[in-house]
């Protein structure tokens, strides 16, 4: 793994562990569904992906960094939100906490997106040694969207991904983005720009309010 994919392990753990704990939080999870949401979210995809692939025990069980990872994150974000929670919530606090949530969990499902996406194509690359584009394409996809699916079905909701938003599609992008850079540049550059891709279309169907038909 090169420096650059161990960078989007990290990005990835901590911003979807806030994701997963953030959504615990919601839900009014005890400190133990805040750190269960917040590690199944971080290393859930990544799971699925080396069982896909057949890389077992999942990287999880054998370098269980980003689980430490997720858990660290988790109780941080459990004490953050206790400590916001001794202060009078007033209704105009209330409203700037609510959209704070939104905007916070809307950077870090996508940084947590972007990265385990890409992350999941160079894994396949690099364990089966293999070029082909659909098996790429599915466990870049999967490693991406994995935990959050997780995650949803845990907290009793409907994935995200299975809704109208823009979300598999930002990772599609990305996925291609890469595929095709990945022969022509150095890995480092085509990762690079794949990840941004991803970003980009998130952002852009957010602000121009993009959705599938629904």
């Amino acid at each position: 793994m090169t420096n650059l994919m161990s960078v989007f392990e990290i990005i990835g753990s901590i911003a979807f562990a806030i994701s997963g704990s953030m959504l615990a939080i919601k839900k009014e999870m005890d400190l133990f569904g805040i750190l269960i949401l917040g590690i199944v979210t971080s290393v859930g995809g990544g799971a699925i992906r080396d069982i896909v692939i057949g890389n077992t025990p999942p990287a999880m069980f054998q370098n269980p960094k980003c689980t430490v990872i997720s858990s660290i994150t988790a109780v941080v974000v459990f004490i953050i939100w206790k400590i916001h929670n001794r202060h009078t919530v007033t209704e105009k606090i209330a409203r700037r906490t609510d959209i704070m949530y939104h905007n916070l969990l809307f950077l870090s499902d996508t940084l947590g997106l972007a990265a385990f996406t890409i992350l999941g194509m160079e894994t396949t690359i690099r364990f089966l040694n293999t070029d082909q584009f659909l098996l790429i394409a599915f466990v870049g996809l999967i490693t991406g969207v994995g935990g959050g699916i997780l995650r949803d079905l845990l907290a009793g909701e409907i994935p995200y991904v299975l809704q109208k938003h823009i979300y598999a599609t930002a990772c599609i992008f990305g996925i291609i983005g890469y595929y095709i850079l990945y022969h022509f540049i150095p890995e480092n550059a085509a990762a690079l720009i794949g990840f941004c891709l991803v970003l980009a279309i998130r952002y852009l169907a957010k602000h121009f309010e993009w959705n599938l038909p629904r």
